[in-house]
């Protein structure tokens, strides 16, 4: 499953997720090291719960909210992911985005990933998070 692509700063979605959705959450800053590039990240943790309108149940539980910085640094790399976004329409979207979010859901020891319905049990409840199409 692909991450969701969001337009808000990772830090303003940590806050966003911290104050308005999750409860009892958590949050902790950490970076991974690439070969030649710092990730900087956050994970939120929490519990959530939403009705699903497609079973009329409850969804949710303890879930791990990872979102990525994935805003441009310099204004050289604004421009490089403006072209490529202009010569490669369906990249637009991720070449835009300034934060990428990927959602897991807590089974005994293990997490398992849950983006995609998150992302369908937001959207039925038209709940806004600053999402790109």
């Amino acid at each position: 499953m692909s991450p969701m692509l969001l337009t808000k700063n990772y830090r303003d979605v940590a806050d966003f997720l911290l104050t308005r959705l999750v409860k009892n959450g958590v949050l902790t800053e950490r970076q991974e090291e690439g070969a030649d590039l710092t990730i900087n990240l956050i994970d939120v943790v929490g519990d959530f719960q939403a009705l699903d309108m497609l079973t009329m149940d409850m969804w949710g539980g303890h879930l791990k909210f990872v979102l990525d910085d994935t805003e441009p640094k310099s204004e050289e790399e604004w421009q490089v992911r403006g072209e490529i976004a202009m010569h490669t329409p369906q990249l637009a979207a991720l070449c835009t985005s300034r934060a990428h979010m990927t959602v897991y859901l807590q089974k005994g020891e293990e997490w398992e990933e849950v983006t995609e319905d998150f992302h369908r049990i937001i959207s039925q409840g038209k709940l806004f998070l600053p999402m790109q199409k």
